[in-house]
């Protein structure tokens, strides 16, 4: 990402302080300690034995040990009688950095979400069985972060410093297949800061052991291509090459031979073939070349994403020495300076998104279901390329992409010789590696295009993102080698770069220098530049491989009417109306229209398709913000309102999406927008029409329809006075015809939990997730937008809590953790398997509000194909006290192949004395044609109590006691009823002590209690600082300086330096004479008795002239004689 920045000048720093004269208001709390966190299982060392299966790959990611170096560093944890006994045990991938507190100081700063690193070890002891005696084995790492050095029974096997490529040792000669035990260590060093994002450390990805014979298909050995396939198509068959790389590992020459079979998704052989015998060396590698065609092939598309699998035989002696499997796709596309690009023949814009690689809550630690998910939900957006940024992906976001029909831009680095971060990946590049012969940057690049090039998603390989080395005269030097790097292993993609610094006019002759030695020219916020560099450099292709960086927070919608650039506000959010970005990027919209309408751009990424850990923009430095702003969707995975724009302009599913929440103030004017690819809409409050608003049909100048408003919008919109409850947009097509709706209801105040699995059938391979949705709801199952209850969560059975999360960028929350608060109504819980089948049973818990469960049902990971039952769903009915329970006369059954049914169920009978007072009990049903039984859990709801409150008041003064007081229900939900308290007698509070007074409710018989503390203690309290977390007071300002920060007017630190830097400005380029107001509000009304102000010059600002204070009286402002 590009880093804005601003000037020293300043026009006014401003820190204000109000004094409250009074008395200390008594709170509750309650520290928190390790004992609400999940406690780690600590066992003794076993080695674990691994069984000669005869697979070729086995995965080597459980029983490992690990321990973080936390007070010194730990010595001799490569020897093999190292004492691990009390390290932790896990399974691999795993982040260490994600389990930690967030740490305000931490080296990593905001850029890297202030999650430490540091340097952490991993062991792990296994015995090999002796039939691997003479076979040769590698342990293959998929991806450590960062700077690893591995270890086997003490040996050094090597270090490799990039967090993002794979890497391998062969192990050959070092490991014992005679029973002894083998030691593998890792140790990781992630100094830093070593990253401008959120990294994570540790072994993050898969790890395997690799066992073949010693003639085998060497790593990567395998390129699969469907030359001059547009024309072989055309005459209905597909041509394939393969190339296989055979490895002679023994001492003995071998006369080998190379089959090759292509089958198709079904299983079906479609094509063989298999080569002359040829000689391969010992110690050497021999390439065989074979070509076969497929007839009538299927292409690979984004609709249809077809894949086909090589099956490689080795050949030796007679016998079939080593087997591999290849899966790609036949797929051609091409790129043109003039025409943009194309997929199968059929023109088509790239829909990209950039995505870095954490996944929220589980981190870096790699997780196919989780980054599967990921996809998808782009997918629905209606992406249609990724951009793996600034560095290599996991096999299994390529994996995905190839399942689900995603093309990708595969990025090397994010820097080359010069640095962005003092232990970042710049310290290796030009570094020489004795064990490759090469550079680090040579091997790194090779190594990325090797192992992912027969992958049919991926369109172009990076060479880098905004690289520093670019402006200087050697830039282009280092990427002419690049890409003569990538063209030595694969010719078939273009190269590209991700470059910024290309707005000024002229371009930079160093950059484009660079631009000119890659094959595509990707251009970062560039778009003002697209029709110029078109008109100059009319043989670049182009395309916008950085685009929009609008920030956005998922529920809140602020400045309604006004566009801000890198805007800063006291609740650490942005606004959700598309009106918030950075200085150097656009709105959503604008970023899109500027690619839409030209046809030689081939597409854009917008940053970023999910928020991320780290570089949370605008609010450098100001903890606890930690996470991005920049998501079309948040951590979490929850659709941000832009989610739907995009959707709107990128899909042709009917759709409509309403926007803001409906919780308003009576009257207030509110804007509403729908997002839509209907031609018009209509806006129904309660039942009347608000009219219609509809779009016209349009055309680029290159052909292509769109719809656009009159006044060139792509949204519809309108201002409404607000009234509570239902909106309702009801998108019409050119007929008239209802093709989709959506609506926001008015919510009333919490009530319960609602929980949703996005999955209720997962694998029990110990891997595999359900992502939970807890919505808080109000009484009638609306969504309260506002709602921020702590959620308690509470698992059992075959599963653990993998991570939480609610997507708020601004929230210092653990993700390790059994509770979180939600955000704008939403929270998340991560279920993971363990390898035992059966069921996880989450249950959600919070005060005042009725809890709910859900059943997530796990099954064996290979069941054979054989349909079973894996479970019903959680049945959880509430009845009143003498109400026969109504129980549903069908339930869900849910089947081991994830699909589901609805089934009639009959209920035993129910003992009327079960619900004839407060109980709760379950009742048993027969399920139709299913053998089991489904259970229905009862709760006969009653009062259970009247919460007690506690007040505080001075000597001599009446306590101020609520009208209201909350009651408790069996069902753990609350409700606030009318209460009349006894008379407190002048005796109660004539001095200091507490005492009680009891009040009457009319819904029960049980007393309303509140305890009252007569006190005479007296301090000043600075109510501008917030305690004990409180969202209040909160700040607006008319204008916030460019990279200033808004909340540090209060945060209690008064800065007259640059060092540190801890001031708001409304400094500007021209003075703004008319001067600026900031409004503080408390949340509640308070008597102030002193304001003090401090104020900051230097040479280029002022103080104010005049400095007015207003305070509201709940009508208007007036005028403060302070």
């Amino acid at each position: 990402m590009r880093k804005g920045w601003c000037g020293k000048g300043f026009s006014l720093f401003l820190a204000a302080i109000f004094m409250l004269t009074g008395f200390t208001i008594p709170v509750s709390a309650q520290k928190t300690d390790g004992s609400e966190v999940p406690q780690l299982k600590i066992i003794s060392p076993e080695a674990s034995g691994t069984k000669d299966s005869g697979e070729r790959k086995i995965n080597f990611n459980r029983d490992w040990r690990f321990q973080r170096e936390t007070s010194g560093s730990i010595s001799g944890a490569q020897a093999p009688d190292f004492d691990d006994h009390a390290w932790r045990q896990l399974s691999v991938p795993h982040d260490w950095s994600i389990e930690l507190d967030f740490n305000a100081n931490s080296p990593a700063t905001h850029e890297g979400g202030f999650l430490d690193g540091g340097t952490g070890w991993y062991r792990k002891t296994f015995t090999l069985p002796a039939s691997m005696a003479g076979k040769r084995l590698s342990i293959d790492f998929d991806g450590v972060y960062m700077n690893s050095t591995t270890y086997l029974n003490g040996q050094v096997l090597g270090t490799y410093p990039y967090g993002y490529t794979s890497f391998s040792y062969d192990i050959s000669d070092k490991v014992y297949t005679d029973g002894r035990e083998n030691v593998l260590a890792v140790k990781v060093n992630n100094t830093l800061p070593s990253s401008r994002w959120y990294s994570g450390s540790g072994i993050y990805r898969d790890v395997y052991l690799t066992v073949t014979n010693p003639v085998h298909v060497a790593r990567y050995g395998t390129f699969v291509t469907t030359p001059d396939l547009e024309k072989a198509y055309a005459s209905g068959r597909a041509d394939v090459k393969i190339i296989t790389k055979v490895s002679n590992n023994s001492t003995t020459p071998s006369e080998v031979s190379v089959k090759s079979s292509i089958v198709d998704a079904s299983g079906n052989q479609v094509a063989t073939v298999e080569s002359k015998k040829v000689m391969a060396e010992a110690g050497k590698v021999t390439s065989i070349e074979d070509k076969t065609a497929i007839n009538h092939p299927t292409l690979w598309s984004t609709t249809n994403p077809y894949m086909y699998k090589v099956i490689t035989e080795v050949i030796a002696g007679g016998k079939t020495v080593d087997t591999y499997e290849t899966t790609f796709g036949a797929r051609y596309f091409k790129m043109d300076a003039n025409e943009g690009f194309s997929l199968n023949g059929q023109y088509m814009k790239l829909h990209g998104v950039s995505m870095h690689h954490d996944l929220g809550a589980l981190g870096a630690a790699t997780n196919a279901r989780a980054v599967e998910r990921q996809m998808q939900i782009m997918k629905d957006m209606g992406v249609n390329a990724i951009r793996t940024t600034h560095n290599p992906p996991s096999p299994e976001l390529l994996e995905a992409c190839n399942k689900l029909g995603l093309l990708v831009i595969e990025e090397a680095f994010d820097a080359w010789n010069q640095s962005k971060k003092t232990y970042d990946y710049a310290r290796f590049f030009s570094v020489w590696s004795d064990r490759f012969a090469s550079t680090w940057a040579e091997h790194d690049i090779k190594e990325m295009v090797d192992r992912d090039k027969n992958e049919p998603s991926i369109i172009m390989w990076s060479l880098g993102n905004e690289i520093y080395d670019s402006s200087s005269a050697g830039g282009a030097a280092t990427a002419r080698k690049l890409v003569e790097w990538v063209k030595q292993v694969d010719t078939t993609r273009p190269t590209t770069i991700g470059q910024n610094s290309a707005n000024s006019r002229p371009l930079n002759s160093n950059i484009k220098n660079v631009l000119d030695a890659v094959d595509v020219v990707g251009l970062n916020y560039a778009e003002n530049n697209y029709t110029y560099f078109h008109e100059q450099y009319p043989n670049w292709i182009m395309y916008g491989s950085e685009t929009s960086s609008a920030t956005r927070s998922r529920g809140v919608y602020t400045h309604p009417n006004s566009d801000k650039k890198m805007g800063t506000y006291s609740d650490l959010q942005q606004s959700s109306y598309d009106n918030d970005s950075v200085s150097w990027g656009r709105t959503a919209e604008d970023a899109w229209k500027q690619e839409r309408d030209l046809k030689h751009i081939a597409g854009q990424f917008i940053w970023t398709g999910f928020d991320y850990i780290g570089e949370p923009t605008p609010y450098y430095n100001t903890f606890p913000s930690k996470s991005s702003y920049f998501g079309a969707v948040d951590t979490a995975g929850f659709p941000k309102d832009i989610f739907y724009y995009y959707q709107s302009q990128w899909t042709k599913e009917p759709m409509v999406h309403l926007l803001p929440h409906w919780n308003w103030k009576d009257g207030e004017s509110v804007r509403v927008l729908t997002y839509t690819n209907a031609k018009k809409v209509e806006l129904i409050l309660n039942g009347t029409s608000l009219g219609e608003r509809s779009y016209e049909n349009k055309t680029t100048t290159w052909g292509a329809p769109y719809k656009e408003t009159s006044a060139g919008k792509t949204y519809l919109e309108w201002s409404v006075p607000f009234k509570a409850g239902t909106l309702e947009a009801v998108a019409k097509d050119e007929q008239g015809k209802v093709i989709a709706r959506d609506k926001v209801v008015s919510a009333g105040a919490p009530s319960a939990i609602r929980l949703t699995a996005d999955r209720q059938v997962i694998k029990a391979d110990g891997s595999d997730l359900s992502f939970i949705t807890a919505d808080v709801v109000d009484s009638q199952g609306n969504i309260v937008p506002t709602a921020d209850n702590q959620l308690q969560f509470n698992i059992s059975g075959n599963g653990s809590l993998a991570g939480v999360d609610n997507g708020n960028a601004a929230s210092a929350e653990r993700y390790k953790d059994n509770k979180r608060k939600a955000f704008s109504g939403k929270a998340l819980a991560i279920l993971q398997s363990t390898e035992q089948s059966g069921e996880i049973m989450l249950n959600v818990t919070a005060a005042g509000l009725r809890g709910s469960s859900v059943k997530v049902f796990t099954v064996p990971a290979s069941t054979g194909g054989e349909k079973t039952v894996a479970g019903y769903e959680a049945v959880n009915v509430i009845t009143g006290m003498k109400e026969a329970p109504v129980l549903p006369q069908n339930v869900k059954v849910y089947y081991s192949d994830g699909s589901s049914a609805s089934k009639p169920v009959s209920w035993d009978s129910v003992d009327p004395s079960l619900y004839a007072k407060i109980n709760k009990f379950t009742v048993e049903g027969v399920v139709e044609g299913v053998t089991g039984k489904a259970v229905a859990n009862v709760t006969v709801k009653g009062i259970m109590g009247v919460k007690t409150i506690a007040v505080t008041t001075k000597v001599g003064t009446l306590p101020l006691l609520p009208s209201q007081v909350s009651l408790i229900f069996s069902d753990d939900s609350m409700a606030s009823v009318h209460v009349t308290w006894d008379t407190v007698t002048p005796n109660q509070i004539a001095q200091e002590g507490s005492f009680t007074v009891e009040g009457r409710v009319t819904e029960t018989s049980m007393r309303a209690k509140a305890i009252v503390r007569v006190t005479n203690e007296n301090r000043r309290v600075n109510i501008m600082l917030r305690e004990n977390g409180s969202l209040f007071p909160q700040l607006e300002a008319t204008y916030t300086g460019v990279g200033d920060n808004l909340n540090h007017i209060n945060d209690g630190i008064k800065s007259y330096t640059e060092n540190p830097k801890n001031r708001w400005t409304n400094w500007t380029g021209s003075p703004r004479d008319q001067g600026d107001s900031i409004t503080a509000n408390f949340g509640k009304a308070y008597t102030i008795d002193n304001l003090d102000l401090f104020v900051f010059t230097d040479f280029g600002t002022a103080v104010p002239s005049k400095v007015t204070v207003q305070y509201w009286n709940g009508t208007t402002w007036l005028m403060s004689n302070m």
